[in-house]
């Protein structure tokens, strides 16, 4: 993929290719007229989207490219069969610090030799242990059956009293943790994706996610802190910083040890967990909760933990259905114990780039405040 910042004959192109396609949608085929879109979309590159947007204020010509592509690459509608044009969000915008890193990477990628091959995936429940409606798990416990439907019964104690005090921590244990900036389908080991540079690693997801929660009111503190520049300790680092903050803001209730994952094959390949949501591609996230069991001690209330967890996976998937891998559960604390409600979530791998992320978090954070607002216990 090229992103270029210069294309306003494409973007005059498409929208004339759209129109068209919107005034005969009763005389054309549903397969001419979505031929019709994916002219437009080929004739209009991203950076010129978000040109269109910016400047002319309308986002129905982005909405009307984000056509969703089945697993074979057809086109189809999220709403009912018959409409010709799926529902435009505007979380699928691409932010312009993230465009203008994606066009200046353009050089860099062109020198790279090519190392492996990145492979997309989606994680679906076919990858999960136990399902229950929406909700997949992937247990490693040999001690505790997994029961999600008992487990959502039961709920938690989550109330939040006042979201307009500090209610929401996050926080980055790995912060170097980053991503690829193209989609080529293909990583150069001359590329190091690792950086402190809280404008290009997983500190920028949070950024996103916090974002999202502010916009529905509620007072998020991310912590942008470095804490991994040795690997060796990063943990207890970022603990003693987690309970000062929690001693400082007694009303946060909820901490987010934002990550990224990484899948490497024995073959070299890389791989890349994947959703189409809204016509556009978002870096899939995975939860993991962990239990007290064998080593793993002084986690009391991993239950609690474990119950928000199924809520905010089944939120997230009830949004944006196919965004979430099988929560990751099984004898690991990883400071989930400092308090009830607190998550360990990786977004995509080091395959994914970080477009790709910041759309997941942008969509976690919106799923993560519904959830929060309709059920102040959850």
């Amino acid at each position: 993929m090229r992103v270029q910042l210069k294309g306003r004959l494409g973007c005059l192109l498409a929208v004339l290719i759209i129109a068209a396609s919107v005034i005969y949608s009763n005389t054309l085929s549903g397969g001419i007229a979505f031929a019709a879109l994916f002219s437009a979309r080929a004739a209009m590159p991203q950076a010129a989207l978000a040109n269109l947007r910016n400047e002319a204020g309308d986002t129905s010509v982005s909405g009307a490219l984000s056509a969703v592509k089945d697993e074979q690459g057809a086109y189809k509608s999220e709403s009912k069969p018959s409409a010709l044009l799926p529902v435009y969000s505007p979380l699928a915008a691409v932010p312009d610090d993230i465009l203008s890193l994606m066009e200046s990477a353009n050089e860099m990628y062109s020198s790279f030799e090519r190392s492996g091959n990145i492979n997309e995936r989606q994680y679906t429940a076919a990858d999960a242990s136990s399902v229950y409606e929406n909700i997949a798990v992937r247990s490693s416990s040999a001690t505790y059956s997994v029961n999600i439907k008992n487990e959502l019964e039961t709920g938690t104690d989550l109330t939040i009293a006042d979201k307009s005090q500090p209610c929401v921590l996050i926080y980055h244990t790995h912060a170097t943790e980053g991503f690829e900036l193209l989609s080529e389908g293909w990583y150069s080991n001359s590329y190091d994706s690792r950086t402190a540079d809280v404008g290009k690693n997983i500190v920028r997801v949070g950024k996103e996610i916090a974002s999202q929660l502010e916009k529905s009111g509620y007072k998020v503190i991310h912590d942008e802190s470095i804490y991994d520049t040795s690997y060796s300790g990063a943990y207890a680092r970022s603990a003693e910083a987690v309970k000062a903050y929690l001693a400082k803001y007694p009303g946060i209730k909820i901490t987010l040890d934002i990550h990224r994952d990484a899948i490497k094959l024995d073959n070299g390949t890389k791989l890349k967990p994947t959703a189409v949501i809204n016509g556009k591609k978002a870096a899939q996230i995975m939860i993991i909760s962990g239990c007290e069991e064998g080593s793993i001690t002084d986690f009391p209330e991993w239950r609690q933990n474990f119950r928000f967890a199924l809520r905010l996976h089944q939120a997230c998937e009830n949004e944006y259905g196919g965004i979430m891998r099988p929560i990751m559960f099984g004898p690991r604390r990883y400071n989930m114990n400092l308090t009830p409600w607190s998550l360990l979530v990786e977004f995509g791998t080091d395959a994914n780039t970080l477009d790709e992320a910041a759309y997941s978090g942008r969509l976690f954070g919106d799923a993560l405040a519904k959830l929060l607002d309709t059920a102040n216990a959850v």
